[in-house]
């Protein structure tokens, strides 16, 4: 037997469960079980718990992974491994902007900085911003030896 859990009418149509139930599948409405027993569950992932604690179907609960690994790949030689924490490392940098500036051209930078002052660059991926203000700016596209000496530093 199949069941198949949803969360409401804007996850699966009246007409897709029709469907389902007529190829044998037990389709449950998430929200309706969530009103006999009230529990924070979101859609997605977080709702897979919760459906497992409240399927019929109790074998679904003691199944450990080295059995629904065999059960799956019974003809398989299986290999699982130890699991590992998954990593987050974004490689933005002021370097990679300053290139990305650069290569859009003095023309594109310069009607940039006129319009909104400075230029600010947001990763979409970690949310760090760079900015560069107008001298900033102007100095991408002056060779380093035209550029001003920065105080402090020596020559």
């Amino acid at each position: 037997p199949i069941q198949l859990w949803h969360l409401g009418r804007a996850e699966m149509s009246d007409e897709m469960c029709s469907l389902l139930k007529k190829e044998g599948v037990e389709v449950v409405d998430a929200e309706t079980v969530l009103h006999h027993y009230p529990a924070k569950v979101g859609g997605g992932w977080p709702l897979k718990p919760y459906a497992i604690a409240h399927s019929r179907f109790q074998e679904v609960l003691f199944l450990d992974a080295d059995t629904v690994l065999h059960r799956l790949f019974w003809e398989e030689r299986v290999q699982r491994f130890e699991p590992a924490l998954a990593g987050f490392d974004c490689s933005c940098s002021r370097e990679r902007v300053r290139d990305m500036l650069v290569g859009l051209g003095h023309a594109e930078v310069d009607d940039i900085v006129r319009e909104q002052g400075e230029i600010e660059v947001g990763c979409d991926f970690c949310g760090r911003l760079y900015r560069f203000d107008a001298i900033e700016a102007e100095q991408l596209f002056t060779p380093e030896r035209d550029r001003p000496a920065t105080p402090g530093t020596l020559h």
